[in-house]
């Protein structure tokens, strides 16, 4: 199912609409008959969400320019912009979850130790659907309706919940029927014991950021051919410029080959030069007019709410303890990755530094002498030693007694 049939399903569901889902690919809709006037169709509409389905007669397969899609999404303008969808078919519990953290956990320099004493808890955790009317404008203008679901506990795309939705094995239902369950916090985030609230601005101006992102890289694709198509018509009219503006200057150069008088020569001259000022412009002018440029303007959102399973174990080394959450996700029936504590993006294994955080590969360095691993927002433990320039750790930093300086301790007495 594509993004314009899930926006459209979103939408009829909003609008109190009832939906079945008869066979692979179609959707029975019965719609209110208000909502059907608005519309300008029948109450029941039956809807191909996907290119098999299409070929059925009595469905219908939405397009882009479409006159329904036109009204639905200017109705959705008009209503309220956020929507909310709850899962609810999902078991809050998992027996086994010990044993499969310690067959799937890894950890680069660490071990992993259970506490008998802790509890697995679900905790509420949250998808958002931004639905983005895309506009592509170069010499031409396109527009279509794309959506992105992200994982706003992440603060990345959910593409696995996003294909299990689409598949229609998702059901999302308008009340919940989880009780007593809290928040989960906002991992991305520096406030790591935030939550999501609706209305809480600046978290979902910045999820909205990453999705539109996320979205301009899914869009990379499907732009190649558009991209490829502007290009041969740039090409096409450079090369008539560059033609016409050719011809005038050899004109204006011959005519000056054949011209002996001072005020004709500097006319001539100047007309030159104005010439080859004005093809610049032009050229200039005519690449701007063909530059593809991606406008997303956002139509609404809905915020899909799941419990996930939590169970926070220790993650320990020679140096260093830390708590860390896994979090089990019983829709998907995966352990979810966990988040480098610097990038915030999603690594195995994760290396414990000196200082009790949990990073990825790229987030941490080794001291040239010890070995220790610290990471990123460590820096202020790391120096080079001033003769040879290892990287040192600041239990591997001592200072020569003559001159002061950081050195490792091959080369304490360097200044002797």
């Amino acid at each position: 199912m594509d993004e314009l049939h899930s926006f459209a399903l979103d939408f009829f569901r909003e609008e109190g609409a009832l939906i079945e889902r008869p066979a692979f690919g179609i959707a029975d809709i019965l719609l209110p008959d208000a909502l059907a006037a608005q519309l300008g169709i029948a109450p029941f509409l039956r809807l191909a969400v996907d290119e098999e389905a299409a070929a059925q007669d009595d469905a219908r397969r939405l397009a882009f320019g479409d006159p329904l899609v036109e009204r639905m999404i200017a109705l959705a303008r008009t209503r309220g912009q956020v929507a909310q969808w709850f899962v609810n078919n999902v078991r809050l519990e998992k027996h086994d979850l010990e044993s499969l953290i310690q067959r799937e956990a890894t950890f680069a320099n660490a071990w992993l130790t259970l506490d008998p004493s802790a509890t697995a808890a679900p905790l509420a955790h949250h998808y958002v659907r931004f639905n983005f009317k895309v506009i592509l404008l170069s010499d031409e203008k396109e527009e279509q309706i794309a959506s992105v679901l992200m994982d706003a506990q992440r603060g990345t795309p959910a593409w696995e919940f996003e294909k299990l939705e689409n598949s229609g094995n998702v059901m999302l239902e308008p009340t919940q029927r989880f009780r007593d369950i809290s928040e989960a916090p906002l991992l991305w985030r520096n406030q790591t014991s935030e939550v999501l609230q609706v209305f809480n601005a600046d978290a979902l101006a910045q999820l909205q950021q990453r999705a539109a992102d996320a979205l301009e890289e899914k869009l990379g694709a499907l732009l190649v051919p558009l991209r490829q198509r502007t290009a041969h018509r740039l090409e096409l009219d450079l090369a008539r410029l560059n033609e016409f503006f050719d011809e005038t200057e050899k004109d204006y150069e011959r005519r000056l080959a054949r011209t002996a008088g001072d005020a004709r020569r500097v006319s001539l001259e100047s007309k030159l030069v104005a010439a080859r000022a004005q093809r610049e412009a032009k050229l200039a002018d005519v690449r701007e007019k063909y530059r593809l440029r991606v406008v997303l303007e956002l139509i609404n959102l809905a915020l899909i709410v799941q419990p996930k399973i939590h169970l926070e174990v220790r993650v320990e080394n020679r140096y260093a303890a830390a708590p860390i959450t896994f979090v089990y996700d019983p829709l998907l029936h995966q352990l979810e990755t966990p988040l480098c504590a610097v990038c915030k993006r999603a690594h195995t294994p994760l290396h414990l530094c000196a200082n009790g955080h949990l990073v990825g590969e790229e987030c941490i360095r080794k001291c040239g002498v010890c070995k220790r691993e610290y990471c990123k927002m460590c820096d202020q433990d790391f120096a080079m030693c001033a003769v040879c320039s290892r990287v040192l750790c600041i239990k591997s930093q001592v200072r020569c007694a003559v001159c002061g300086k950081i050195t490792c301790d091959e080369h304490r007495a360097h200044a002797h």
